[in-house]
């Protein structure tokens, strides 16, 4: 079972580089969580390998007959989130769009980095921000969280009532086992921990080692698809 094998590793790795993080040297830690660091790297290769295992489990749910919505939205969302993390290639081949730039943070081609989506950041400077619901909603960041803790820790639950069962049951979904979500919980819980009580130069490296786990994780789940297990299919 791929899930036994992968879900363990993603604890071991998770919890592992979160607590070299704080025990590290910092320079060496702020060097390969800079801006296109090893981190960033990693993150968008995850991505990357994600869209490629996307589009081949596409072919292999065909061959056995299993339903391949879930896994093309996975596909789609590996693929964008890959040139949102590279802003599309722009540093790559030196391309330009200033209509976009110019109302970017960073002044980059993307879209989570415009100013509109940067404005309810739900931790700062190691600090939980009091917000509204309209202002966590103007956040980039908090709306993948929204996504991605939704699908991994809410939709498994609600897969115990049989019409949403059904209706994913339909589209192909796979739902990871409760041991999963679990780990899911444990890993980002205790990063978001760690960065609340880390001292100031320690809480970017590990914002950004946050975004590679999430990436990482994404592509785990992924990989179920290529020839699922049994039990894993709701």
């Amino acid at each position: 079972m791929k899930e036994r094998k992968l879900i363990p590793f993603f604890l071991i790795f998770g919890v592992g580089w979160l607590v070299y993080l704080r025990l590290g040297d910092i320079d060496r830690i702020l060097h390969i969580s800079k801006e296109d660091g090893l981190v960033e790297y990693a993150t968008a290769l995850f991505y990357f390998i994600g869209f490629i295992v996307g589009i081949y489990s596409i072919k292999a749910r065909k061959k056995y007959a299993l339903p391949i919505s879930v896994p093309i939205i996975w596909t789609f969302l590996c693929f964008f989130f890959l040139g949102e993390e590279v802003s599309w290639f722009q540093r790559i081949f030196n391309y330009s769009v200033s209509s976009v730039e110019a109302v970017s943070k960073q002044g980059e081609f993307n879209l989570h980095n415009l100013m509109i989506f940067n404005e309810g950041a739900f931790i700062s400077e190691g600090k939980v921000n009091k917000m509204t619901i309209s202002e966590m909603l103007f956040s980039s960041q908090n709306l993948f969280r929204l996504g991605f803790f939704s699908y991994f820790l809410i939709i498994p639950v609600l897969c115990l009532n049989k019409k949403i069962k059904a209706i994913l049951q339909k589209m192909g979904y796979i739902k990871p086992s409760w041991t999963a979500v679990g780990i899911v919980f444990i890993v980002f819980l205790f990063s978001f921990l760690l960065a609340v009580l880390s001292p100031v130069e320690f809480k970017p490296p590990i914002a950004e080692s946050r975004e590679m786990l999430y990436a990482l994780f994404i592509l785990i789940y992924v990989i179920l698809y290529i020839k699922p297990d049994k039990e894993l299919v709701v």
